[in-house]
Protein backbone atom coordinates (compact mmCIF):
# COMPACT_ATOMS: atom_id res chain seq x y z
CA UNK A 1 0.00 0.00 0.00
CA UNK A 2 1.40 3.40 -0.96
CA UNK A 3 1.00 5.63 2.10
CA UNK A 4 2.69 8.77 0.85
CA UNK A 5 5.05 10.19 -1.72
CA UNK A 6 7.90 12.52 -0.86
CA UNK A 7 8.82 15.26 -3.29
CA UNK A 8 12.08 17.17 -3.35
CA UNK A 9 10.08 20.20 -4.48
CA UNK A 10 8.48 20.27 -1.01
CA UNK A 11 11.93 20.54 0.62
CA UNK A 12 10.61 18.38 3.45
CA UNK A 13 13.27 16.38 5.29
CA UNK A 14 11.94 13.44 7.30
CA UNK A 15 13.48 11.18 9.92
CA UNK A 16 11.77 7.88 10.65
CA UNK A 17 13.61 7.16 13.90
CA UNK A 18 13.34 8.71 17.34
CA UNK A 19 15.46 11.52 18.82
CA UNK A 20 17.92 8.99 20.23
CA UNK A 21 18.46 7.54 16.73
CA UNK A 22 19.63 10.75 15.04
CA UNK A 23 22.77 9.88 13.04
CA UNK A 24 26.12 11.01 14.32
CA UNK A 25 29.50 10.78 12.66
CA UNK A 26 31.48 7.83 14.00
CA UNK A 27 34.40 7.29 11.67
CA UNK A 28 35.61 7.66 8.11
CA UNK A 29 37.59 5.37 5.89
CA UNK A 30 37.87 4.92 2.17
CA UNK A 31 39.58 3.38 -0.83
CA UNK A 32 43.35 3.45 -0.97
CA UNK A 33 43.38 3.49 -4.78
CA UNK A 34 42.36 6.26 -7.19
CA UNK A 35 38.77 5.10 -7.47
CA UNK A 36 35.88 5.84 -5.20
CA UNK A 37 33.61 3.84 -2.94
CA UNK A 38 30.80 3.10 -5.36
CA UNK A 39 28.85 0.63 -3.24
CA UNK A 40 28.95 -0.81 0.26
CA UNK A 41 28.05 -4.43 0.98
CA UNK A 42 27.24 -4.89 4.66
CA UNK A 43 26.71 -8.00 6.77
CA UNK A 44 26.77 -7.71 10.56
CA UNK A 45 30.24 -6.37 11.44
CA UNK A 46 31.74 -6.88 7.96
CA UNK A 47 31.71 -4.13 5.32
CA UNK A 48 32.97 -4.68 1.78
CA UNK A 49 33.74 -1.50 -0.17
CA UNK A 50 33.44 -1.82 -3.96
CA UNK A 51 35.73 0.77 -5.51
CA UNK A 52 36.66 1.84 -9.02
CA UNK A 53 35.48 4.04 -11.85
CA UNK A 54 32.41 2.73 -13.68
CA UNK A 55 33.28 0.12 -16.27
CA UNK A 56 36.89 -0.34 -15.11
CA UNK A 57 38.38 -3.15 -12.99
CA UNK A 58 37.34 -2.87 -9.34
CA UNK A 59 39.08 -3.40 -6.06
CA UNK A 60 37.22 -4.92 -3.11
CA UNK A 61 38.25 -3.82 0.37
CA UNK A 62 37.02 -5.74 3.43
CA UNK A 63 36.68 -4.05 6.83
CA UNK A 64 35.77 -5.22 10.32
CA UNK A 65 33.61 -2.48 11.90
CA UNK A 66 32.97 -4.19 15.23
CA UNK A 67 34.51 -1.07 16.77
CA UNK A 68 33.12 1.66 14.46
CA UNK A 69 35.55 4.25 15.78
CA UNK A 70 38.48 2.06 14.71
CA UNK A 71 37.62 0.05 11.57
CA UNK A 72 40.17 -2.60 10.70
CA UNK A 73 40.94 -3.50 7.11
CA UNK A 74 41.05 -7.28 6.89
CA UNK A 75 41.93 -7.69 3.25
CA UNK A 76 41.65 -6.41 -0.30
CA UNK A 77 41.67 -7.96 -3.73
CA UNK A 78 41.42 -6.82 -7.32
CA UNK A 79 39.11 -8.00 -10.08
CA UNK A 80 39.39 -7.98 -13.88
CA UNK A 81 35.75 -6.79 -13.93
CA UNK A 82 33.79 -3.83 -12.62
CA UNK A 83 31.82 -4.71 -9.46
CA UNK A 84 28.41 -3.04 -9.67
CA UNK A 85 26.70 -4.58 -6.63
CA UNK A 86 26.89 -7.38 -4.10
CA UNK A 87 25.51 -9.15 -1.06
CA UNK A 88 26.92 -11.36 1.69
CA UNK A 89 25.36 -14.67 2.73
CA UNK A 90 27.04 -17.03 5.18
CA UNK A 91 30.46 -15.34 4.83
CA UNK A 92 30.30 -15.60 1.07
CA UNK A 93 30.44 -12.46 -1.05
CA UNK A 94 28.29 -12.47 -4.19
CA UNK A 95 29.20 -9.79 -6.74
CA UNK A 96 27.38 -8.56 -9.83
CA UNK A 97 30.18 -8.00 -12.35
CA UNK A 98 30.55 -6.28 -15.71
CA UNK A 99 33.21 -6.35 -18.41
CA UNK A 100 32.85 -3.10 -20.37
CA UNK A 101 34.36 -2.69 -23.84
CA UNK A 102 34.97 1.03 -24.32
CA UNK A 103 35.66 0.59 -28.05
CA UNK A 104 32.20 -0.92 -28.52
CA UNK A 105 30.53 1.24 -25.89
CA UNK A 106 28.79 -1.71 -24.27
CA UNK A 107 29.19 -4.58 -21.86
CA UNK A 108 30.58 -7.81 -23.29
CA UNK A 109 30.20 -9.89 -20.12
CA UNK A 110 27.69 -9.84 -17.27
CA UNK A 111 27.98 -12.34 -14.45
CA UNK A 112 27.67 -13.17 -10.76
CA UNK A 113 30.78 -14.43 -9.01
CA UNK A 114 30.91 -15.79 -5.45
CA UNK A 115 33.91 -15.51 -3.11
CA UNK A 116 34.59 -17.27 0.18
CA UNK A 117 35.64 -14.47 2.58
CA UNK A 118 35.91 -16.51 5.77
CA UNK A 119 39.61 -15.65 5.56
CA UNK A 120 39.30 -12.01 4.40
CA UNK A 121 43.00 -11.76 3.76
CA UNK A 122 42.79 -14.55 1.19
CA UNK A 123 39.37 -14.53 -0.57
CA UNK A 124 38.75 -17.55 -2.80
CA UNK A 125 36.56 -17.56 -5.90
CA UNK A 126 34.08 -20.44 -5.68
CA UNK A 127 32.05 -20.09 -8.86
CA UNK A 128 30.50 -17.92 -11.56
CA UNK A 129 27.24 -17.63 -13.45
CA UNK A 130 26.70 -15.71 -16.70
CA UNK A 131 23.73 -13.33 -16.67
CA UNK A 132 21.68 -12.01 -19.61
CA UNK A 133 22.05 -8.41 -18.35
CA UNK A 134 24.02 -6.42 -15.78
CA UNK A 135 23.01 -7.02 -12.15
CA UNK A 136 22.09 -3.65 -10.65
CA UNK A 137 21.46 -5.16 -7.23
CA UNK A 138 21.74 -8.56 -5.55
CA UNK A 139 19.44 -9.40 -2.64
CA UNK A 140 19.48 -12.39 -0.31
CA UNK A 141 16.27 -14.38 -0.83
CA UNK A 142 16.89 -17.02 1.82
CA UNK A 143 19.94 -19.13 2.72
CA UNK A 144 20.07 -20.78 -0.71
CA UNK A 145 18.76 -18.10 -3.06
CA UNK A 146 19.94 -14.76 -4.46
CA UNK A 147 17.70 -12.40 -6.41
CA UNK A 148 19.46 -10.55 -9.23
CA UNK A 149 17.83 -7.31 -10.37
CA UNK A 150 18.65 -6.92 -14.06
CA UNK A 151 17.13 -3.57 -14.99
CA UNK A 152 14.12 -4.64 -17.03
CA UNK A 153 13.85 -8.07 -15.42
CA UNK A 154 14.86 -10.10 -12.37
CA UNK A 155 16.20 -13.61 -11.89
CA UNK A 156 16.28 -16.07 -8.99
CA UNK A 157 19.63 -17.86 -8.54
CA UNK A 158 20.21 -21.17 -6.76
CA UNK A 159 23.34 -20.81 -4.59
CA UNK A 160 23.06 -24.12 -2.73
CA UNK A 161 26.28 -25.23 -4.50
CA UNK A 162 28.53 -22.17 -4.98
CA UNK A 163 30.60 -24.03 -7.57
CA UNK A 164 27.48 -24.62 -9.67
CA UNK A 165 25.37 -21.50 -9.48
CA UNK A 166 22.26 -21.81 -11.62
CA UNK A 167 19.30 -19.71 -12.60
CA UNK A 168 15.86 -21.00 -11.58
CA UNK A 169 13.50 -20.76 -14.54
CA UNK A 170 13.47 -17.71 -16.77
CA UNK A 171 13.91 -14.09 -15.67
CA UNK A 172 10.66 -12.35 -14.73
CA UNK A 173 10.00 -9.35 -17.00
CA UNK A 174 9.44 -6.67 -14.36
CA UNK A 175 11.51 -3.45 -14.16
CA UNK A 176 13.99 -3.95 -11.33
CA UNK A 177 16.98 -1.72 -10.64
CA UNK A 178 16.65 -1.62 -6.86
CA UNK A 179 14.20 -2.91 -4.29
CA UNK A 180 13.45 -3.97 -0.76
CA UNK A 181 12.82 -7.55 0.36
CA UNK A 182 10.16 -7.80 3.08
CA UNK A 183 8.78 -10.79 5.03
CA UNK A 184 5.31 -11.70 3.73
CA UNK A 185 3.64 -14.73 5.29
CA UNK A 186 5.70 -17.81 4.44
CA UNK A 187 7.23 -15.99 1.48
CA UNK A 188 9.07 -12.74 0.83
CA UNK A 189 7.72 -9.70 -0.98
CA UNK A 190 9.99 -7.62 -3.18
CA UNK A 191 9.01 -3.96 -3.64
CA UNK A 192 10.71 -2.29 -6.61
CA UNK A 193 8.60 0.84 -6.94
CA UNK A 194 7.26 -0.45 -10.25
CA UNK A 195 5.87 -3.71 -8.88
CA UNK A 196 5.36 -6.04 -5.95
CA UNK A 197 6.76 -9.54 -6.55
CA UNK A 198 6.40 -12.50 -4.19
CA UNK A 199 9.55 -14.58 -3.81
CA UNK A 200 9.31 -18.28 -2.99
CA UNK A 201 12.12 -20.83 -3.03
CA UNK A 202 11.61 -21.69 -6.70
CA UNK A 203 9.27 -19.02 -8.02
CA UNK A 204 8.92 -15.31 -8.69
CA UNK A 205 5.32 -14.13 -9.03
CA UNK A 206 4.07 -10.69 -9.98
CA UNK A 207 1.51 -9.68 -7.31
CA UNK A 208 0.70 -6.25 -8.68
CA UNK A 209 1.95 -3.08 -10.30
CA UNK A 210 2.83 -0.01 -8.25
CA UNK A 211 2.68 3.67 -9.23
CA UNK A 212 6.45 4.15 -9.33
CA UNK A 213 8.97 2.82 -11.81
CA UNK A 214 12.33 1.11 -11.72
CA UNK A 215 14.88 3.60 -10.39
CA UNK A 216 18.61 3.08 -10.08
CA UNK A 217 19.00 4.74 -6.67
CA UNK A 218 19.33 2.49 -3.66
CA UNK A 219 16.09 1.54 -1.92
CA UNK A 220 15.92 1.04 1.83
CA UNK A 221 13.69 -0.48 4.49
CA UNK A 222 12.49 0.91 7.81
CA UNK A 223 10.34 -1.58 9.74
CA UNK A 224 7.33 -2.40 7.55
CA UNK A 225 8.05 0.54 5.23
CA UNK A 226 9.77 0.23 1.85
CA UNK A 227 11.33 3.51 0.71
CA UNK A 228 11.98 3.63 -3.05
CA UNK A 229 13.81 6.68 -4.45
CA UNK A 230 12.39 8.34 -7.56
CA UNK A 231 13.76 11.04 -9.79
CA UNK A 232 12.25 13.81 -7.67
CA UNK A 233 11.81 12.30 -4.22
CA UNK A 234 10.71 8.89 -2.97
CA UNK A 235 7.78 6.51 -2.81
CA UNK A 236 7.00 5.04 0.60
CA UNK A 237 5.06 1.77 0.72
CA UNK A 238 3.72 -0.11 3.73
CA UNK A 239 3.67 -3.90 3.48
CA UNK A 240 0.79 -5.68 5.18
CA UNK A 241 0.40 -9.46 5.71
CA UNK A 242 -1.02 -11.41 2.75
CA UNK A 243 -4.76 -12.19 2.82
Amino acid sequence: TEIYTLSLHDALPIWLGGPEDIPRHVMATGPTNDGWAGRLVVSSNIVCVLTGTWGTPSQIQIFDVTAPQSPVQLGAFGLPFYANCGCIIDRRLYLGLLNYDATKGKATTNLVEVFDIRDPGHPVSLGRLALPELAHELLAAGPKRVLAMLGESMALIDISDPARLKMIGRPLSVPAYTGVMMPWGNRRLLITGAAAVSVAENELKLEGWLPGRGWRHRATREGDLAIIPSGFGAYVFQVRPPP
